[in-house]
């Protein structure tokens, strides 16, 4: 799945299909076919063995859209691109539902930022995705204003507050499949000032993205550093001016 490394101070996205890269309930996703058997798909069974996502890989290099079969047992067989704002946002892995009401795929775009998570909830008539995210953005946004962050001008900290585009990934789902856990990360970059790597931690509700717990990063570390696929490092301290 990888050629390289991808690294942040506080993430650390795996080498290639064999580990996950934020849950450690995640599936590594294969979506290029380097490992993928003869039929040339990757398929991952849902918790309750009733339904499967299979990825229908593409070439390597193709800017092809990934495509998803849902196999549902008795409510059918859907198909879906997987869309994304970010043209080279990357699906990393997979996550089912603990009740198998649906998956979320968490991915990055580069090797320190563009980290987000697409939610895929199964309903009777079809197959919906969500961002969720979108709350705890402007959260984050609000917790560490850029426009108090040492080192950024005012038209970097009002595009930053204005964007509030923030790495988010998911890691581990919670009330069954009703809600999830996300982890917020400011990007490990120096154009984000004083406020770089700072970490929060989210329990959000499926399907409305509604905020329902807060957590700081000791929290979120000391709460679910068990769920997660990597060692969360707590953040420096703030330098507000």
């Amino acid at each position: 799945m990888f050629t390289v490394f991808l690294l942040s101070s506080t993430l650390m996205m795996r080498s290639p299909a064999t580990a996950p890269t934020w849950s450690k309930a995640g599936v590594s996703l294969d979506v290029d076919c380097a490992g993928a058997p003869s039929g040339g798909v990757q398929r991952i069974e849902s918790p309750d063995r009733q339904k499967a996502v299979v990825f229908l890989c593409r070439a390597p290099g193709s800017d092809a859209p990934l495509r998803l079969r849902i196999e549902r047992g008795a409510d059918g067989v859907h198909e879906i691109d997987v869309h994304h704002a970010d043209d080279v946002w990357r699906p990393e892995e997979l996550v089912w539902a603990p009740d198998s009401s649906g998956f979320l795929i968490n991915g990055g775009a580069s090797a320190y930022a563009g980290f987000s998570v697409i939610v895929y909830v199964l309903r009777p008539d079809g197959v919906a995705s969500i961002d969720l995210t979108r709350a705890a953005q402007r959260d984050m946004a609000r917790a560490f204003p850029p426009c108090r962050a040492q080192g950024l001008s005012e038209a970097d900290c009002k595009m930053i507050e204005q964007s509030a585009d923030f790495n988010m990934s998911a890691i581990t789902w919670t009330g069954g499949g009703s809600s999830l856990i996300v982890v917020g990360e400011i990007p490990c970059s120096s154009s984000f000032g004083g406020i770089m790597c700072q970490v929060m931690g989210y329990e959000i509700d499926v399907p409305t993205g509604r905020i329902l717990r807060r957590m700081s990063a000791r929290e979120l570390k000391r709460r679910y550093q068990g769920e997660m696929a990597w060692d969360l490092r707590i953040p420096p301290r703030l330098r507000f001016r």
